[in-house]
């Protein structure tokens, strides 16, 4: 009769470090035995279980005396654990027999081995891997071996399969265990991971590593490195907080605009450099001196100039999870920058300002705009949730460890920013380069002085024509040195992002532009057919005196402008399809309009005629004439209220009752 006795234990070990021995020390005497399943390298992911047995001679253990069967695993040849197994059961013929099912749960190599207990003389036997040895062997060959999980088998690259015991690199489902110095220079995936003590992984700059499960680094701040250069900076997504060294390339002579990705460091992380926070209520950048000052974790951001190219360090544990930070909207600073609070991206990755309020963002009377620092533009870039498209290169993603301005709603006073893991992404652009095309949008960009800045145009149906929180960005001032460019909406905001819907209320749109030097500037557009323009497109230089026609993204303009000049120098007059109404149907393509104390007419085709404008009295107020011009402006002078401009041209006729503020 063959009597099987089996057990099932489940083991979770601490992860010890590992090196490989050729030999193992046993005790003084050995036991011959024979294995029912052999004691073969086994290979099996983590939590999975699998079966040790052993088959010995009737003569060696005596049951009734408490004899034992166990089994041991190491990771280092020393510190055994091992677990015995109180009884045993005949097996075939004089022989004994017992097996076990175990299963384990952190990833590694192991060795295995057996060993017998003799209860009648208190001896043990022990086996590592042969099929038997002699008694009073003083030492034994250890190469039965447990690969658990992906594990690595020598120093090297994580996408290079030679590293990796099996020689097949790991997958999103792959349970990795780090064993070895390995470096990150692709982009990786892993369910869980772990590093054992005295064992570096490092991720390489611009690449990145996603563990979506538990994540255990044994090998402390030394263990985890997350790199930084000129090129970009390493992107690491994990959920457990470990211990990691993160690093923060830093160009010389400029400023950068940080957070910190670890909990509670140092302003020393950053010393010989010079650091500042901002202060709403003030509206003033304040330094910090002391490097013993605790940098807050919780979403804050910093500014930080260095005169020499650098690379900071924050060691610590990573942040993950949730953060908040508390804003506020003060009276009393200068009314451009009321409501303006520093913010920084908290973790070693990206985050996404287009997720949702509720799946990872929670956004409480904050307007939807972010501000992110352009050396290059000398200005701020800035976006707007799900716009598709910002100014100065700046979209929805804000790097790692990234400072950013967020505004809070003058309504509310307070509010609160909370960002959790589930706004967080791989992104290692370090200067944004992508641009989803969006419909309805029109960019205008002033180049001069060796800076730049933009605004957006935006034609939108759920806008109003006066500052929208949940549409339009305010205008956040640059370098004094660079060119500013904002529009103006109905109710007075400088705008970066202006959005509007389609209506005669709003269709001269204001264009302000402030400059730190008289100098040759440079005006663009780009993206005309998206704005759905076709035709009677005007820019109006009121310095100049002059109308500039828009016909397609090759338009430039150029000219000099100095710091005190009016800084509301151009006017942007919209076209046909913006629903300006025209009395008389047989002429679409003329518009004739009023802006502030002026009267435009506007048309597709050259204007041989004469322009007549009367006060609701019927007495004649101003006359003019137009020769073969497709645009006129009128000077109403001191003339205030409605008016009715009637035009003559070579047999037309057409009336429009205007209002003159």
């Amino acid at each position: 009769m063959k009597i099987i006795c089996t057990t099932t234990k489940l083991i979770s070990l601490i992860a010890l470090f590992f090196f490989f021995s050729n030999s193992i020390f046993a005790y003084p005497w050995g036991h011959r035995y024979v294995t029912e399943q052999a004691n073969q390298n086994i290979t099996v992911d983590i939590n999975t279980s699998f079966t040790v047995s052993v088959e010995w001679g009737e003569g060696d253990w005596d049951a009734t005396e408490g004899s034992m069967f166990g089994y041991g695993l190491t990771v280092d040849g020393s510190g055994w654990i091992w677990v015995d197994l109180p009884w045993f059961q005949d097996g075939e013929g004089s022989n004994k027999r017992c097996k076990t099912s175990i299963s384990i749960s952190i990833p590694g190599k192991y060795y295995y081995a057996y060993r017998m207990k003799k209860a009648s003389n208190g001896g043990t036997s022990y086996s590592f891997g042969t099929d038997s040895w002699s008694e009073n062997s003083g030492t034994l060959n250890a190469y039965a071996t447990l690969i658990v999980g992906k594990v690595s088998a020598m120093d090297g690259d994580w996408s290079s399969s030679s590293t990796w015991e099996g020689g097949s690199v790991p997958s999103s489902a792959s349970n990795v265990a780090i064993l070895h110095n390995v470096y990150i220079s692709t982009n990786e995936t892993a369910a869980t991971l772990i590093i054992y003590s005295g064992i570096s992984l490092s991720i390489n700059p611009t690449k990145s590593l996603t563990v979506s499960g538990t994540f255990t680094n044994n090998a402390g701040i030394s263990g985890l490195v997350i790199e930084s250069d000129a090129t970009g900076t390493g992107s690491l997504i994990e959920y457990n907080g470990v211990s990691a060294t993160v690093e923060r390339y830093l160009t010389d002579d400029r400023w950068h605009y940080v957070s910190a990705p670890v909990d509670n460091p140092t302003a020393g992380v950053f010393m010989g450099m010079y650091l500042k926070y901002w202060d709403e209520p003030t509206s003033v950048w304040t330094y910090i001196t002391n490097p013993d000052y605790i940098l807050a974790t919780d979403m804050m951001g910093y500014a930080l100039w260095t005169y020499n190219t650098a690379t900071a360090t924050f060691t610590g544990n990573l942040n993950t999870g949730s953060k908040s930070l508390n804003v506020t909207n003060t009276d009393g600073g200068p009314w451009q920058n009321d409501g303006f609070n520093f913010a920084g991206n908290p973790y070693p990755s990206a985050i996404n300002w287009n997720v949702d309020d509720g799946s990872g963002w929670a956004r409480t009377n904050i307007d939807a705009a972010i501000y992110i620092w352009n050396h290059a533009f000398g200005n701020y870039g800035v976006y707007t949730k799900d716009a598709g498209t910002g100014t100065n290169d700046v979209d929805s993603i804000i790097p790692p460890h990234q400072g950013f301005f967020i505004h809070c709603d003058s309504a509310a006073g307070t509010a609160t920013l909370n960002v959790n893991n589930g706004a967080r992404v791989h992104n290692t652009k370090e200067i944004y380069k992508s641009e989803p095309t969006l419909q309805n949008i029109l960019k205008l960009i002033i180049s001069g002085n060796n800076y730049s800045d933009e605004i957006i145009l935006n034609k939108l149906a759920d806008a109003t024509v006066n500052f929208d929180v949940q549409f339009d960005a305010l205008k956040l001032r640059g370098y004094e040195s660079a060119p500013q460019l904002y529009s103006v909406s109905k109710d007075s905001k400088d705008l970066s992002i202006n959005s509007f819907p389609e209506t005669e209320e709003y269709n001269v749109i204001p264009i302000g532009l402030e400059v730190g030097a008289l100098n040759s500037y440079t005006l663009s557009i780009s993206k005309l057919a998206e704005f759905g323009s076709s035709g009677n497109l005007y820019m109006e230089d009121k310095k100049e005196g002059i109308f500039l026609k828009i016909e397609n993204d090759s338009f430039t303009y150029s000219f000099t402008a100095d710091p005190s000049d009016d800084p509301m120098r151009f006017l942007l007059h919209l076209n046909g399809e913006m629903g300006i109404e025209t009395f008389d149907t047989e002429n679409p393509d003329l518009r004739i309009y009023a802006f502030e104390n002026d009267v435009y007419i506007n048309s597709n085709s050259n204007i041989h005629g004469t322009i007549t404008v009367y006060d609701l009295l019927g007495k004649i107020v101003v006359q003019s004439g137009m020769d073969g011009e497709t645009i006129k402006k009128i000077d109403m002078g001191n003339h205030k209220g409605f008016m009715l401009v009637t035009m003559f041209d070579e047999g037309r006729y057409v009336n429009k009752k205007v209002f003159i503020r």
